[in-house]
């Protein structure tokens, strides 16, 4: 009987704690969504991945060499930069019904 209760309490402890230590090691994406301007108003928008990282403080380092970049260019801020684990797309769902 205890050999019963100790599999059923130790089992899905052990997998939640794996679960949760995979997802933590996941790959980072770094994505940018452009604005197409026309003045003041937005015509179009794209939003694309553009780098992957192992870490998410990598991606982070990223944004910020992007926005030093843009800054020394003087360019408008119609760039905006995120990072997302792997397993996100800002995008939205595709297709279906």
């Amino acid at each position: 009987m205890a050999r019963i209760i100790l599999t059923q309490i130790w089992a899905p402890l052990l997998l939640l704690v794996l679960t949760t230590s995979a997802s933590a090691e996941c790959a980072w994406v770094l994505w940018l969504t452009s604005y197409q301007m026309s003045g003041r108003k937005a015509t179009a928008e794209v939003t694309q991945p553009a780098e992957a990282f192992a870490t998410k403080a990598e991606c982070v380092k990223a944004i910020e060499e992007h926005q030093e970049l843009d800054a020394r260019r003087k360019k408008q801020p119609e760039t905006y930069y995120r990072c997302f684990p792997d397993t996100v797309d800002p995008r939205g769902p595709k297709g279906g019904k």
